[in-house]
């Protein structure tokens, strides 16, 4: 009886155990089934999913900081075939979008060209490129030499005599203004009279009218300034108190120049009673006093040394121009 009793009791408490263990197994159970319905519905696209009350209580166990490591709450998505829990993007199956990509051949073994190594290797025979062909160039020809005007022939003019007989004419100061403005302010028909003035009173008054011409060439800047000239003012003489610096005809400019000129170098003009000079009384006290341009530019402007080299080389290529049309 004793013994009946005993086997009893560890019947009981053998059961007891299993119970307790089967009781402990199932939420690992439930949590299996949950990831196997997971995985089967990625695969096969079927919803498996447990009832709506087991899912919420095995949501409710899942703690999000355990399985995730994230410190919000994780929220719970609802199952629909149409939703990839994963990406948020519709289901496909991979296996089929990866059946619709044609295979890619592997690329082919490239093969090295071999050489057997006991053939021996063949010389290279190097020839050096044939030496570049010298060929003898003619000799340069030499260039004609530009025409200049050099400093012995801006400082020896010809004739730098203020009395005295000058050898411009017509046709070279013409052409020389031409060379120098194309646009000057007289016609040609005026540009000869005036020239014609200044040879015919500059001989009256026995004065070279190459300087003179060479002034006036300078202080008109060859014709081109039509104040100056429309003044008729051929020299620049400055104004005085009872003259407004203008002269009514060209005649008269011309005349006055040749007269201003010749005080410089003679007390008195060849024709006294045809004066027209106004300025012939400022100058008194220096009449006769100088013999060549080299001493008249010193008293004729105050800017002398500019003054002297400009009417040098205006004589020295008034020179040239009149010289090859004689």
């Amino acid at each position: 009886m004793k013994t009946l009793f005993l086997t009893v009791a560890l019947i009981l408490f053998l059961s007891g155990c299993a119970t307790s263990k089967d009781s402990a197994k199932e939420p690992a159970m439930e949590r299996s089934a949950y990831v196997h319905q997971h995985t089967n519905y990625r695969e096969t696209g079927e919803n498996t999913a447990l009832p709506a009350n087991e899912t919420n209580e095995f949501a409710e166990e899942i703690s999000p900081h355990d399985e995730f490591g994230f410190e919000e709450p994780i929220e719970i998505v609802e199952f629909t075939p149409d939703l990839n829990i994963h990406a948020g993007l519709p289901f496909y199956d991979d296996y089929t979008e990866l059946s619709q990509f044609e295979e890619i051949p592997e690329p082919p073994v490239l093969e090295l060209p071999t050489r057997d190594l006991a053939e021996p290797l063949q010389p290279v025979e190097v020839t050096a490129p044939p030496a570049p062909q010298i060929v003898p160039q003619p000799a340069a020809q030499s260039q004609p030499r530009v025409q200049t005007t050099t400093l012995d022939e801006i400082f020896n003019i010809r004739n730098t005599n203020i009395i005295g007989q000058g050898t411009l004419n017509a046709n070279g100061v013409i052409d020389y203004v031409r060379a120098r403005n194309r646009n000057p302010v007289l016609s040609e028909a005026n540009m000869r009279r005036l020239v014609n003035l200044y040879i015919d009173e500059a001989a009256k008054e026995e004065v070279n009218h190459d300087i003179a011409i060479a002034q006036m060439l300078f202080w008109t800047a060859f014709l081109s300034s039509r104040q100056r000239v429309e003044s008729n003012n051929f020299a620049g003489l400055s104004r005085t108190q009872n003259w407004d610096g203008s002269f009514p005809n060209m005649e008269r400019g011309v005349k006055a120049h040749i007269q201003h000129l010749r005080g410089y170098a003679r007390q008195t003009l060849k024709n006294p009673n045809d004066n027209v000079n106004p300025r012939w009384d400022n100058i008194a006290h220096i009449r006769g006093t100088v013999n060549t341009f080299e001493q008249l530019y010193h008293r004729w402007t105050q800017n002398t040394d500019r003054y002297r080299l400009n009417i040098n080389i205006i004589l020295s290529n008034l020179y040239r121009y009149c010289d090859a049309r004689r």
